[in-house]
């Protein structure tokens, strides 16, 4: 809801996690723009917060007049009936203007977002102290996570920065997450002086 310009949305008190607003009412060929530092160059995971109880669509991001690729938004069942879709994308370092173009089919409602989020990350393995090798899976998980990693500082953050007090169980290679019965969400493993982000089903 913290556009700076936009065409054709509206926003409505949302009933996701976290509460707050969400923009809505978005039909085909609508937009956002939204100021953006950008700490940098890299490649970015980027989630988007989504729901729709009609067809769905898509969401390009561009850059000033760079498009740098589009993530699609699947039917989720309800207009507050939420799920995380991420896709990968290659930024430039600096101050920019993101535009998130909204598409898809008909001419009706198409579905609403509540937030998007931007993780650093490399080309399939994480990088922490100058280094690659740390491997996670699965992601999302339900029980149990594998954490690969000769590092032996792991420490569990929710998204705000709370302390997650819970057990790491090690094992030869690495250390195993015994997360059943964590609250399903969006968390950040800190793996010596680096993050990972990891969602909880």
């Amino acid at each position: 809801e913290d556009y700076n310009d936009m065409s054709g949305i509206q926003t409505e008190p949302t009933q996701d996690e976290g509460g707050g607003q969400n923009i809505g009412y978005i039909h085909n060929g609508d937009w956002a723009t939204y100021p953006v530092r950008v700490d940098s160059t890299a490649t970015y995971e980027i989630s988007f917060r989504v729901s729709s109880n009609t067809v769905g669509g898509s969401i390009e991001l561009v850059v000033g007049e760079e498009s740098k690729g589009s993530v699609d938004v699947p039917v989720t069942g309800g207009w507050q009936s939420w799920v995380t879709v991420s896709e990968t994308f290659e930024l430039e370092a600096g101050d920019q203007s993101w535009r998130l173009n909204f598409s898809g089919p008909g001419t009706g409602f198409l579905f609403n977002l509540n937030w998007f989020e931007a993780i650093l990350i490399t080309t399939g393995l994480f990088s922490y102290n100058g280094k690659t090798g740390l491997h996670v899976f699965p992601n999302p998980f339900r029980n149990i996570l594998y954490i690969e990693t000769d590092e032996e500082s792991l420490e569990l953050f929710t998204l705000t920065g709370v302390k997650i007090h819970i057990r790491f169980e090690k094992f030869t290679g690495g250390f195993l997450l015994h997360g059943g019965e964590m609250p399903a969400g969006i968390y950040l493993l800190k793996v010596g002086s680096g993050m990972k982000k990891l969602i909880k089903l």
